[in-house]
């Protein structure tokens, strides 16, 4: 089977009905992503490490003393 000039599928063509034809070989690669997927590695110290700046920029907190009005301090 092609797409444009692209090779996308190439087997022998089965003409039976009811039939499942499987790959043994996608069979196992399947398996491998689906424990993948199912299982995924725990997140390490580098993973949980975030800086403190990201929450004040996201929560519009400015700690910066140049910007406080004389109110403020």
């Amino acid at each position: 089977m092609r797409l444009d000039e692209r090779i996308v599928a190439c087997h022998d063509r089965v003409w039976s009905t009811a039939k499942t034809i499987t790959d043994p070989t996608h069979v196992v690669q399947a398996g491998r992503l689906r424990r993948s997927f199912q299982h995924p590695p725990a997140p390490t110290d580098a993973d949980l490490l975030r800086d403190l700046a990201d929450y004040d920029t996201a929560f519009g907190v400015n700690f910066d003393v140049q910007d406080l009005d004389e109110e403020a301090v």
